[in-house]
Order: structure tokens, then C-alpha cells, then sequence
């Protein structure tokens, strides 16, 4: 019987030896710090991320047992230079419309803001991608939309931000602002998974490409997600700088429970980043990042080092 044993614990450890070089590749990206923690390999390999001591998300490889890795290769931001956002792009959007290196395909571009209701004064900037993505549900176009939501944050460890869907105007408006924080996407397909919804999917731009690669990959998730809309992005940022921040505004991290980025005032100029971090007692205090150390969102502190060697800052 023990050898029995001996020999299913010698063969348990030859599989999972066995599939962990078959992801070389993302194992790579893991080990290089390249990571943005997007979750396109742990959502095709039915697995979740988890929260590193940094506050960033990072896939379980031990967990990816039994995983197509050329799947997985395919969806991941870092790898696939077959597939880069100039190519997806192209396959999108050649078809009238203009080329540049840097923007990529494009029809014209503006500069403006939004002068109904309330969209400008409650978004960080012009509040245009609230308004697109209203009027998106507002004419039936589609049901819902998939954006970063401020997550009921109980301790610590646990962010400060999800994706989540919004069925409702007032969801969608009450979600706006920026949000420099990591998120993943796994539970949130999961859901679109088993919806029949359609869906306007809003994210960073390496979040784009991640689910341009995962509709070439399953068109149903094309079909469900027919939009989707990237931001302009700097980088982004981990969990600990949020808690960085409440620190140095006076809210100690274990206590730290919600934070706005940017806030909007009479007297805050727009070039300002004025933020506002809450206690688990409802105390509010608002100050000026670039009072605190490591604030300057530019500076680059707590950043996500993979973003150091991502070029596509409008979503291409």
C-alpha cells in the first residue's frame, strides 16, 4: 500500500513538473515582474489571482493544471507579439480610417467634455466615457456595462477596487472617476460567461488587448462584448500605494477603507491630484498627493513595473 502511495506521489509530482513547463512562458512573465495582473491566463485556465505582498495581482500557476498553454500565451498582454494591438487593430479597423504609430487607427481626434447633466463636474476630466457608456444603455445598444467599481473593503488585504457590472444609469454615473489601482477580470467574465447580456467593456489598454485576444480565442465573448472602450493610461498602480496614501494623509493602512483619487473644486486646479481617503469610521481627509510621499502620481512610485514596457497609452 505505501508503495502504491510512493508511486501516485512520484507521478503527481512528474504531472505538475510536467505542466509547469508547459508555462514556461507565462511563468517568465511572472518571474520578470511583467505582470499586469490582467487575469486572461487564470480565466482560461479556471483558476483565480491572488494579492501579492506588493498589492498586485498575479496568477497561481501551481493551480494552472491540465491548461492549454498555447491558450494562455496567446491572451497574455506581454506575450504574442503575432498578436500586438496594431494587428488586432488592424483586423478591427482599417477600413476607412487613419494610420499613425503612435495612436494607431483612428478616425479624428478631439478634445472636449460633456456639457449635459452633471457628467463633467462628477467625472475626473471631460466625463465623456460615462456619458458614451450611458447612452449606450440609454438607446438599448447594450445591457450593461463591465468598469471598475469601489469594492466593500473590510481589511487590509482586500482592495479597493473590482470590476463589476452596472444595469443602470445611476450605477454607471455613480462609478465615474479614475481609479489608479489594479484590477483583474476573471470573476467578471465568469459572469459575462453565463449572461446573455451584451456588454460595453471599459478598461486600461492592456485590459483591451487581453479581451480582443480572448474573443479571437472564443467569439461568443466577442458577441457579448461588443464594445470595448480603453482609457488613457499613464500606469497603473498597486494597492499599497492606495494605502501609502491614506498613511500619509493621517488614516493608518489597517483602517484605511475607501479612497477617491481625484476630486474637483473651486479652488483645486485641474492639474491637481487632490484625493480623499476614508476611515472605517466614516472620517473623511482630503489632500493634495503631492504633499505625501511617493504622491506624484507621475513619479511613478508603487507602479506596476510592466507598465515600463508597455507604449500603448490610448488602448491602440
Amino acid at each position: 500500500m505505501q508503495e502504491i502511495q510512493r508511486k501516485k506521489s512520484k507521478n503527481e509530482l512528474l504531472r505538475k513538473k510536467y505542466n509547469m513547463s508547459n508555462l514556461n512562458n507565462i511563468k517568465k512573465v511572472v518571474d520578470g515582474d511583467f505582470c499586469v495582473g490582467c487575469g486572461s491566463c487564470a480565466y482560461l485556465s479556471n483558476t483565480s489571482m491572488k494579492i501579492n505582498e506588493y498589492g498586485e495581482y498575479i496568477p497561481q500557476l501551481d493551480l494552472m493544471e491540465n491548461t492549454d498553454s498555447a491558450k494562455l500565451d496567446f491572451a497574455c498582454p506581454f506575450l504574442n507579439p503575432e498578436q500586438n494591438e496594431t494587428v488586432i487593430a488592424k483586423n478591427l479597423f482599417e477600413e476607412n480610417t487613419s494610420f499613425d504609430s503612435t495612436l494607431g487607427y483612428y478616425i479624428d481626434t478631439f478634445a472636449g467634455y460633456v456639457k449635459e447633466d452633471k457628467y463633467r463636474e462628477n467625472g475626473t476630466s471631460g466625463g465623456i466615457t460615462t456619458w458614451i457608456v450611458t447612452e449606450l444603455l440609454k438607446q438599448k445598444i447594450v445591457d450593461a456595462v463591465i468598469h471598475v467599481k469601489e469594492n466593500k473593503k473590510t481589511n487590509i488585504d482586500e482592495p479597493y477596487y473590482k470590476y463589476a457590472i452596472s444595469t443602470t444609469e445611476e450605477e454607471i454615473k455613480y462609478a465615474s472617476k479614475t481609479k489608479y489601482h489594479v484590477v483583474e477580470m476573471t470573476q467578471i467574465l465568469d459572469l459575462v460567461n453565463k449572461s446573455d447580456k451584451k456588454f460595453v467593456f471599459i478598461g486600461v489598454p492592456c485590459m483591451c488587448k487581453s479581451i480582443r485576444r480572448l474573443q479571437l480565442l472564443d467569439s461568443t465573448l466577442k458577441e457579448k462584448i461588443p464594445f470595448v472602450i480603453s482609457l488613457v493610461c499613464g500606469h497603473l498602480k498597486s494597492i499599497n500605494w492606495s494605502l501609502s496614501l491614506s498613511w500619509g494623509a493621517g488614516i493608518h493602512p489597517t483602517e484605511s477603507s475607501k479612497i477617491q483619487y481625484r476630486t474637483k473644486g473651486e479652488d483645486i486646479p485641474a492639474r491637481a491630484y487632490v484625493f480623499k481617503v476614508q476611515d472605517k469610521e466614516n472620517k473623511t481627509i482630503q489632500k493634495n498627493s503631492a504633499f505625501v510621499a511617493g504622491g506624484k502620481y507621475n513619479a511613478g512610485a508603487l507602479m506596476l513595473k510592466g507598465c515600463e514596457y508597455c507604449d500603448d497609452v490610448i488602448g491602440e
